[in-house]
Formats: structure tokens, C-alpha cells, sequence
């Protein structure tokens, strides 16, 4: 491993990298150490990935990206970069709860062509969702749990390894683009709780290899699947697949949690009034009941 990151093999490639390298580096600079997660994946992509940890991580530990690990190569020596030949292949600056970024600076990674992961989760990353289109390599992208928002990117479909994108927990909008279902290597979608709308671009049938979709707390899903994935694991509560979209379902999903609140309450209130009738009657003497005291 000690020979996993070497110098660039020319300046060229250096100064190619220049504008990336130099916002890493105040990243990087302005992080607590302490604070620096060195693992590019968390547990429940592992699970998904089959604990195929290493397929995600080329440098194949889990502190790759270690300084006492790498050469004297700068970019290569800082934490949360790993490298494989000299060549940067993973980016992981999840969990950095301190660091705020916009979004945009993330183009600078357009350089990076070898980049096989990104990882930006649970971050103060700020912004619309960056055009990674250039990273023709990329197989896995986690910008959940951000401050992003905007749309999806229909220039993510340029993407044609991509594995697993990763998206939860954000305000954006809009609806799923079309052209994303060239992604025939997609095997993990999850949108959870987005505030995206509308339905399953029917283009989507193409997506073989997709294993779960997650609209979660998706209200604005709606319509149905394509029947092609009759074997993907579809998560959906809080969403409205399954129902067209002609209806507005999201308004009766608010509604409902109130009637049933209201209907429970109902309840309540007459065990209580029969219990005091019952109750009455057990203490006082029977005249009172008699005469209509109770």
C-alpha cells in the first residue's frame, strides 16, 4: 500500500488538477481532524453492496486513505482522498457536520476523471445538485442528508457506470428525468423523503439492473411502476405509487392522520363518559339514580 499513491507522472495532469486541489486543500485544512471519517461507505450501503466494501474502495482497507499510508505525494496524502497508482479515485467527505460548501466548487472534480466514489453525505453542502457528467468512471454518489436542492440533473445520465445514487433527505424538486433510464448499470435509487413529483418515466423499463427504489415520504410519486421490475425492491410508504396521478392524494394523506386522530378521540371520550356513569352509580345511593341525579 505504501506504493498505492505516486508522484503525477507529468505536470501536465498537475496543473490539470489545480483548481480541484486547491479547494480540497481548504476543505481538508478547515476540517477537525478528529472529526475526519476515513470510511468511504456507511453500513447500510455496505449491506446493499453484499459487504463488497472493497468494490467501492480500490485501495481495499478501510483507512486507505490515511497519511502514514500514502507516499509524499500531496493530494494523495490527505485524509479522505484515496489513490490508486497516483491517480485519485475516491473522494469521501461525509460526516463533516463543521464544513460548508456550495455545491458548485464540486465541479472542479470534473477533472478527476478516474474517480470511481464521491461521498458528500451528512455534510453542510449547499446548492443545486452539480453537473457530474465529465466523470465517466463514477460509480457511486452519496449526497444524502445536505442542504441541496434543485432539480435532478438530466446530464447525470452521461453517467454509464453509475451503481448506486444516494439522495435522501433533500429539498429539491421536480420530477424523475427521462433520459435517466439509459443508467443500465443502476443497481441502488434511493430519493427518500426529496419532496420530488409525478410519475415513473415509462424510459425507466431499461434501468435491468436497478434492485431497490426508494421514494419514501415522497408524497408527489405517484402512478405505477414499470412492469419490468417485478424484481426490484420498491420502498414507498409515504408516497403515492400505486395511485394515478389524476388524483390528488397527497392532501388525503394529510388529512387521514387527523381523522383518525379525531375518530380515536371520539372513542376516548365515551369510555370515559360510561365509565363515570358507572362509576357514579357504584358510589352513590340508588335514590339519586332513581330520581335522575345521574
Amino acid at each position: 500500500m505504501r506504493g498505492a499513491c505516486t508522484l503525477f507522472s507529468a505536470l501536465g495532469v498537475w496543473y490539470f488538477f489545480f483548481p480541484f486541489l486547491i479547494f480540497l486543500q481548504e476543505t481538508v485544512a478547515s476540517l477537525n481532524e478528529g472529526d475526519i471519517i476515513l470510511s468511504a461507505i456507511n453500513d447500510e450501503t455496505a449491506f446493499e453492496l453484499g459487504w463488497s466494501y472493497n468494490y467501492y474502495t480500490p485501495c481495499y482497507i478501510p483507512t486507505c486513505c490515511m497519511a502514514t499510508l500514502m507516499s509524499d505525494v500531496p493530494t494523495c496524502t490527505w485524509n479522505n482522498i484515496c489513490c490508486v497508482g497516483g491517480t485519485v479515485v475516491g473522494v469521501d467527505l461525509s460526516n463533516q457536520k463543521t464544513l460548508t460548501v456550495d455545491s458548485s466548487k464540486i465541479l472542479a472534480l470534473g477533472g478527476l476523471t478516474a474517480l470511481i466514489f464521491l461521498n458528500l453525505s451528512n455534510s453542510n453542502v449547499q446548492g443545486a445538485l452539480p453537473d457530474l457528467s465529465t466523470l465517466n468512471n463514477l460509480q457511486f454518489i452519496d449526497f444524502s442528508s445536505t442542504l441541496m436542492t434543485g432539480t435532478l440533473p438530466s446530464a447525470w445520465s452521461a453517467l454509464s457506470n453509475i451503481q448506486g445514487i444516494y439522495l435522501s433527505n433533500n429539498k429539491l424538486e421536480g420530477s424523475l428525468p427521462p433520459n435517466w433510464g439509459v443508467m443500465s448499470n443502476l443497481n441502488y435509487l434511493r430519493l427518500q423523503n426529496t419532496g420530488l413529483s409525478g410519475s415513473i418515466p415509462p424510459a425507466w423499463a431499461s434501468m435491468t439492473s436497478l434492485q431497490k427504489f426508494d421514494v419514501i415520504n415522497d408524497c408527489g410519486i405517484c402512478g405505477y411502476p414499470p412492469r419490468s421490475w417485478g424484481n426490484v425492491s420498491i420502498l414507498y410508504d409515504g408516497s403515492n405509487l400505486g395511485y394515478s396521478c389524476s388524483r390528488t392524494l397527497c392532501s388525503r394523506n394529510s388529512i387521514a392522520p387527523l381523522i383518525v386522530g379525531l375518530s380515536c378521540g371520539g372513542v376516548i371520550l365515551l369510555v370515559i363518559a360510561a365509565f363515570r356513569g358507572w362509576f357514579l352509580r357504584r358510589l352513590l345511593p340508588s335514590g339519586y339514580v332513581e330520581d335522575g341525579f345521574v
